[in-house]
């Protein structure tokens, strides 16, 4: 054989390899033209097969064929090395391609890919397994998102379709990362402006060994390091190993305290159509203060009063609620249509397992109502849910429980057009598409009702805990609205957020996320300034109002110190009016009062002025509230001195002559009080001269006032003089003298 491209031969079988010619051993052969053209081979060819006598060299009559081979498929452009990240869409990589004329086009199918990447006509194209370029569409891109992490050989292979034959593959490697991630965020946590956080350990993983890890959301003040005894962190990190732990850390900055009826302010500007502050001290009726019709509510015999309140530093109080079926709600009784368009609030505080409903509307004011929705419910393990039923069950809830934490917790449901929403603690939880709710007339209630077969494991239907400052409002309130609500319940709200992102391919993980609140430092105020007293005085007990913003009823409940310093032996702080004096108090509430009381020390006015500074401080976060301060001034107790110890006898009738007694009073306001004298004998501040008093009163520190007048009637007489400071009601030693009035 003669003329074929390389690679072509002739052999004695099918299956044989090509030769240039082979040996015939008998009179009638079959023999076959066989092989794989080189792919060098491509070009124009006139192929003969001849056969030859070979004992007589005499050849026969050729075969001839004309042959054209044309050039093998090609596809080239795979980046190689490849390296990404689950998830992260590659850029398209265009692919360079050839297909001879009359090959009758060519195809390309990719093999080894991880899932998501494939073939597509356009950068823009899905990803596909073969393509087969056409005129109007002659493009070959890689294209997609990686699905999978690990290490794959692509490799992309040309197919000549009028043929079948096969082109050189294309070939990469790949190696496909896994995201980075992080965890370990606390959520929800709870803090106090101004306290430290501790430390908070986030695991990380990074496969690709070079990743940045980002804060957001946090207040200030609060970081990320890569040590655990870092006391101050920066807004990211970047770290080159493929694990570890890096550490929220951080002393958080303080806010801005609202005003004492901030929180009230928000709701009645929001247009609040109900609002029951559930404040007051007794009864069965909880007052509507909203701007719709009043709607009061009536209270069952297991919703209690006077719980300390969750507004901080509002002063109104909150209701118990027992959780029994038989007694523990409360509930409108003035059938109303139940609102499609509408946002419902509560406040509440619990350590319940046991779930239970807080805010809803139902068709009964008391039992297990027929119809029932519209409705802020908590699970056995202290989810928080939102539920209505327009047909059908339609919830949001948090993805976290533990909110039966016996912490104060705010859940806000709204309803409109917009969707169904669910926030709490001034965040949002999530939104459903859902726009509507039953249809029915019935009542509010507080504190219970049917929950039968809604979702979420509860074994109550009734709330056991604490409820305060519930409202509606005919209208779904914005985000803007509910954290403005939150932070002036003496709250801040923040998301916090960590974000890992591969430097390498760009890509960010899965995000650990967090709901914070960030209360304000607890605060102690009242203190007289400058204040007067004297030495051996009781003072009248001074009120002194505090707040502790993350007082709890939960177990062990969280308290505050309320300290007093500097103030003169036998004073101190009391928790009512009449008791025994001590320099701090232990306090639970969230807003409450002490007292300032007791008796100076007869010793006090040496050390006279006193500084006193009042203070607060959350005995959880450590943190101590802004300091109030007095200047107290103690003065020594008021003295008369100057009547001898015994004036003798002296006649009846007689002039009695003037005695200078000498007084001092420190405050310059006394009284020199003469018992025991005759009546006709008094006090003047002269020597001579007009009127004679038993009793004197002086307005300088010190001075002289005369005992003088007529003596009589006869008898035995023992006179004293004694001083008393009018301010503080102190009164000093008398100076005291005997004596006789002869007949």
């Amino acid at each position: 054989m003669s003329g074929a491209p390389a690679g072509v031969g002739v052999a004695a079988t099918s299956g044989g390899a090509a030769q240039p010619s082979i040996p015939l051993t008998t009179a009638n052969e079959t023999a076959y033209l066989v092989g794989t053209i080189a792919t060098s081979a491509a070009g124009t060819y006139t192929v003969t097969v001849t056969i030859t006598d070979a004992a007589s060299a005499v050849s026969g009559t050729p075969s001839t064929a004309a042959w054209t081979v044309r050039p093998a498929p090609t596809v080239t452009g795979l980046t190689n090395p490849f390296s990404t990240t689950v998830g992260t869409k590659i850029t398209a990589q265009q692919l360079t391609t050839t297909c001879a004329a009359g090959a009758g086009g060519c195809s390309y199918t990719i093999t080894g890919a991880p899932t998501g990447i494939g073939l597509a006509s356009t950068a823009g194209g899905s990803p596909q397994t073969t393509i087969t370029p056409t005129a109007s569409s002659p493009g070959l891109y890689l294209v997609g998102t990686p699905a999978t992490a690990g290490t794959f050989t692509v490799t992309v292979t040309p197919v000549e379709t009028a043929s079948n034959a096969t082109g050189t593959p294309n070939t990469a490697a790949w190696t496909v990362y896994a995201q980075p991630t992080v965890t370990g965020l606390t959520n929800p946590f709870t803090t106090t402006a101004g306290a430290s956080i501790g430390t908070q350990t986030l695991p990380f993983t990074c496969p690709t060994a070079s990743c940045t890890y980002s804060l957001t959301g946090a207040p200030g003040g609060i970081g990320l390091a890569t040590s655990s005894t870092a006391t101050s962190g920066a807004a990211s990190q970047a770290v080159t190993t493929t694990s570890g732990n890096l550490f929220l850390v951080g002393t958080v900055a303080g806010t801005t305290a609202p005003g004492p009826r901030a929180y009230a302010a928000d709701v009645a500007a929001q247009g609040a159509s109900d609002y029951w502050r559930l404040g007051e001290a007794s009864g069965t009726t909880g007052a509507d203060s909203g701007a719709g019709p009043k709607l009061p509510l009536t209270e069952q015999a297991g919703v209690g009063h006077g719980a300390p309140g969750a507004i901080t530093p509002d002063p109104d109080t909150a209701a118990p609620f027992d959780g029994s079926a038989a007694d523990g709600s409360a509930s409108t009784t003035t059938a109303i249509t139940g609102p499609q368009v509408f946002s419902e609030s509560i406040w509440f505080k619990t350590t319940t397992t046991s779930g239970g409903k807080m805010l809803g509307f139902g068709s009964s004011t008391s039992g297990a109502s027929a119809n029932y929705d519209r409705h802020l419910y908590l699970d056995n393990s202290g989810h928080v849910w939102f539920g209505v039923y327009p047909g059908a069950y339609s919830t949001v809830s948090t993805p976290n429980g533990g909110y039966n934490d016996g912490r104060w917790h705010q859940a806000i449901g709204t309803l409109s057009g917009a969707g169904q929403s669910l926030y709490v603690d001034g965040a949002l939880i999530g939104t459903v598409p859902t726009t509507s709710a039953q249809a029915y007339s019935g009542y509010w209630r507080l504190g219970g009702d049917n929950l039968n077969t809604w979702p979420g494991t509860v074994s109550s239907y009734y709330f056991a805990g604490t409820l305060d400052d519930a409202s509606i409002y005919p209208s779904a309130l914005t985000p803007t609205q509910v954290a403005q609500q939150y932070t002036d319940s003496g709250r801040a709200p923040y998301t916090v957020t960590v974000t890992p992102t591969d430097t390498v391919s760009g890509t960010s993980g899965p995000v650990a996320q967090a709901a914070w609140t960030v209360l304000q430092p607890p605060t102690a105020t009242g203190l007289t300034s400058p204040f007067r007293t004297t030495a051996g005085a009781k003072i009248t007990p001074q009120p002194l109002a505090y707040t502790c913003p993350g007082a709890t009823a939960g177990s062990p409940p969280a308290t505050c110190t309320v300290s007093l310093s500097g103030m003169p032996a036998g004073t101190g702080l009391s928790a009512t009016s009449n008791g025994t004096p001590s320099a701090a108090l232990s306090v639970s509430a969230n807003s409450g009062t002490v007292y300032l009381v007791g008796t100076v020390s007869s010793s006090a006015a040496a050390n006279s002025p006193y500084i006193l500074t009042l203070t607060a401080k959350d005995d959880t976060s450590a943190v101590t509230g802004p300091a109030t301060t007095s200047t107290w001034t103690v003065y020594p107790p008021p003295a008369v001195t100057g009547l001898p110890p015994n004036f003798g006898t002296i006649p009846n009738n007689s002039t009695v002559q003037p005695i200078a007694l000498t007084y001092s009073c420190p405050t310059a306001t006394c009284s020199l009080v003469l018992s025991g004298a005759p009546s006709s004998v008094g006090l003047s501040t002269a020597s001579s001269g007009g009127t004679l008093a038993q009793t004197l009163t002086v307005a300088n520190a010190s001075g002289t006032v005369y005992l003088r007048g007529v003596a009589t009637p006869p008898g035995t007489y023992t006179i004293s003089v004694t001083p008393t400071d009018l301010l503080t009601g102190v009164v000093g030693a008398p100076t005291t003298t005997t004596g006789t009035v002869s007949p």
